[in-house]
């Protein structure tokens, strides 16, 4: 992706890293999935050798839409198909923060990294324990100002806003009143309330997975 602080630009180049997931996510629920390849082999023609290059999916690919059966890449596939989506308290904790879609939370046991790079976008990883500390005290970051800016920074970098988050990092710096600010708590009622809905995200997450 392209990336644009200031006057300058950013090339990043990112190599997804949930392609095996993927293909063992659709097994699981039955799909069948395929190795693929570049094939090539030597011909005579006229007397003359040649070299053929043949790839598995141009050959399924008709025989395929001869049987009316759905052919997709891997790496192609909805995040509802390979069961990459959001957990549903996701939502909830982009609203608090007023992210967008660049960042979804997610639950992969098959990865320790902190982001994971999908196809369809970064994933924040809820089973990386520096993640889930972050995320524990989210109630009490919500009704501070200053916890909630750091907050912002710290998911800001790891989505490469990186404007965004020299800017937060700046009013905090220039901030007259940033000891009061930071002394402010969030609500009884309302810690109460995101205490009892993100609850179950890392009961979820603690337990067992098959």
């Amino acid at each position: 992706q392209s990336l644009s602080h200031e006057a300058t630009n950013i090339q990043v180049t990112e190599v997804a890293q949930t392609e095996a997931v993927r293909a063992a996510h659709l097994r699981a629920k039955g799909e069948i999935v395929l190795n693929c390849r570049q094939r090539q082999y030597s011909c005579f023609v006229a007397e003359a050798q040649q070299t053929i290059q043949v790839h598995d999916v141009d050959l399924l690919a008709g025989e395929a839409q001869k049987a009316t059966i759905r052919l997709v890449n891997v790496n192609d596939a909805s995040p509802d198909e390979v069961a990459l989506a959001g957990v549903p308290e996701g939502e909830l904790i982009g609203e608090l923060l007023g992210m967008d879609e660049q960042l979804k939370f997610v639950s992969l046991d098959e990865h320790q990294g902190r982001v994971i790079r999908d196809f369809a976008g970064k994933l924040l990883n809820l089973r990386h324990p520096e993640v889930r500390e972050v995320l524990r005290v989210l109630p009490d970051v919500v009704g501070n100002p200053v916890r909630r800016a750091l907050l912002q920074i710290y998911l800001d970098l790891e989505a490469y806003n990186l404007t965004r988050a020299r800017m937060q990092i700046k009013e905090l710096l220039t901030m007259q009143d940033l000891h009061e600010r930071a002394q402010l708590q969030t609500g009884e009622l309302l810690r109460q309330f995101l205490a009892d809905e993100l609850g179950p995200l890392f009961a979820t997450s603690d337990a067992p997975h098959d």
